[in-house]
């Protein structure tokens, strides 16, 4: 999940799924990605531009706040697990063949870099190790962490990539979740987080060359989010019993060493503006949280409705399936996400004719909507 702002938050996951707010929470949309692989993790550099990464090479871009995506994904079978960009443009993008977020440690890994906003891809795969997570501060200097049977890395570049000296090392068994998380908040403060009983979240203060463990718990830290250079979230998991989904999720000023927050939540993934405003994404029902608000994401079953001919030249013909006496509205939008078509129906009937003669020949996205909430997303093609 990822707060664009305060009103618009999006969250990714399975199927190519991806929901989205733009009024702080109150409404959710579905949104449609053109993907079916599982998405790991999305980011924004503005309140417009943002991207998404996923399994088997996915990799999807907006420029409109998340209201459309373009699919720009790399052929590979490879998992994208982490990315950092450092404007529209120039980014970078790993993973391996490990699972987000449970199986960061395997054998083989990737990192890929754009610097045209991935229209081009430079493709590296000659990591023989997961790595887990990347953070690049400029065109320059960048630290990835990778898991491997010979250990757990920090690595740092000074030449955008090429190469990686390694600045840490940990030859603990993290086989589980490793060592991943890494995050700069300045050039000389940076963060990273090790996965195992009695390891926890560390700190550097001097470019990445000495690490000290700020918060340490003999339970595995499973998650963090630094929201400044005292404050923090994160969650554990409590291994000592056989069920997972047991994981307090708190907050803690490490600095004055006090707890301002704990929820006993399952989150697996959340992203915090400040102390007291953010979201989070519980696993267990799968229910998205706003501080103290909770907020069910609701599961709809597609195909709602049928649109023939696709493509077409001048009119479509809706078919209901099961929305006879349901209130919809149907809304079409150019790939740039400009709405050019709009009609509500109180009670749709068995079949629907709408004359799109006026629009020119390309490819448009139409959403339906029932109650503020999108339940099927189509791609017509006019010609």
């Amino acid at each position: 999940i990822y707060c664009v702002n305060k009103d618009t938050v999006i969250a990714v996951g399975a199927n190519g799924y991806v929901i989205r707010t733009t009024n702080g929470g109150n409404n959710w949309d579905t949104v449609f990605s053109t993907t079916k692989n599982h998405l790991n993790k999305i980011m924004f550099l503005d309140d417009f531009v943002g991207y998404i990464c996923g399994d088997k090479g996915a990799i999807l871009r907006t420029e409109n706040s998340g209201l459309t995506w373009t699919n720009i994904s790399i052929f590979t079978s490879l998992n994208l697990l982490s990315m950092s960009f450092i404007n529209q443009d120039t980014g970078w993008i790993v993973g391996g063949n490990g699972v987000c977020p449970y199986h960061l440690y395997d054998n083989k890994g990737i990192l890929i870099k754009t610097n045209d906003g991935g229209r081009n891809w430079l493709i590296d795969t000659n990591y023989n190790s997961v790595i887990s997570s990347v953070c690049f501060l400029n065109n320059d200097t960048g630290y990835i962490t990778i898991n491997s049977q010979f250990g757990n890395f920090i690595l740092k570049t000074q030449n955008g990539g090429l190469t990686f000296d390694t600045i840490q090392k940990n030859t603990k068994d993290l086989y589980y979740y490793g060592i991943y998380n890494v995050k700069f908040i300045n050039p000389k403060t940076g963060y990273c987080l090790m996965s195992a009983n009695d390891e926890g979240i560390y700190k550097t203060e001097d470019y990445g060359k000495t690490w000290n463990k700020i918060i340490e718990l003999y339970y595995p830290i499973v998650n963090m989010d630094i929201i400044d250079s005292c404050n923090l979230y994160f969650s554990n998991w409590d291994n000592t019993v056989s069920n997972f989904y047991s994981m307090p999720f708190i907050g803690i000023n490490y600095c004055e060493d006090f707890q301002f927050d704990q929820q006993n939540l399952t989150p697996f993934s959340f992203d915090f503006l400040t102390n007291d405003y953010g979201f989070s994404i519980e696993d267990v029902g799968s229910h998205i949280y706003k501080k103290d608000v909770l907020n069910p994401i609701r599961e709809y079953e597609y195909n709602k409705i049928q649109i023939f001919p696709n493509p077409l030249k001048d009119k479509i013909f809706i078919k209901q399936n099961d929305l006879k006496n349901h209130s919809i509205t149907l809304k079409i939008y150019t790939v740039l996400g400009q709405l050019v078509f709009q009609k509500e129906y109180v009670k749709i009937s068995d079949i629907e004719t709408i004359d799109l003669s006026f629009l020119p020949n390309g490819i448009y996205t139409l959403n339906t909507i029932n109650n503020n909430r999108i339940i099927q997303t189509n791609k017509l093609i006019k010609l």
